[in-house]
């Protein structure tokens, strides 16, 4: 009885964490749990490129390690391929935890927008 009592308990541990995982919970820092801030300070790295006009990140973490993608609007587009590039590595070597992101450029950090606007064509 008691052993059955474990193995739900261990099942009902997993399907939360798996849930979790499938919902897209905020990154937590390494051991407390804590909110973790990594998604900003990645921005801010990002943002103080001169190429790049604004930015978002989504971040997954799969135990300890952290995989995602940059959504870039690149303020001009020369060398566009090489910027998102040197992006990559920049933000990859900017936490041990990162295993890989993805740096695509975009007209707009709005989803509904397919388009360029005037200002980026």
């Amino acid at each position: 009885m008691v052993i059955s009592l474990d193995i739900v308990k261990d099942g009902v541990q997993n399907v939360s964490r798996a849930m979790a995982d499938l919902m897209g919970k905020r990154l937590t820092k390494t051991g407390n749990g804590e909110p973790e801030d990594l998604p900003e300070r990645l921005r801010r790295q990002l943002l103080a490129l001169d190429w790049v006009s604004d930015a978002e990140l989504r971040l997954r973490e799969e135990g300890h390690v952290v995989s995602g993608e940059a959504f870039i609007i690149p303020a001009y587009m020369q060398a566009l391929t090489a910027h998102r590039g040197e992006a990559r590595e920049l933000l990859e070597a900017y936490d041990w935890r990162i295993h890989e992101i993805v740096v695509t450029a975009v007209w707009s950090l709005d989803p509904r927008t397919t388009e360029p606007t005037a200002d980026t064509r």
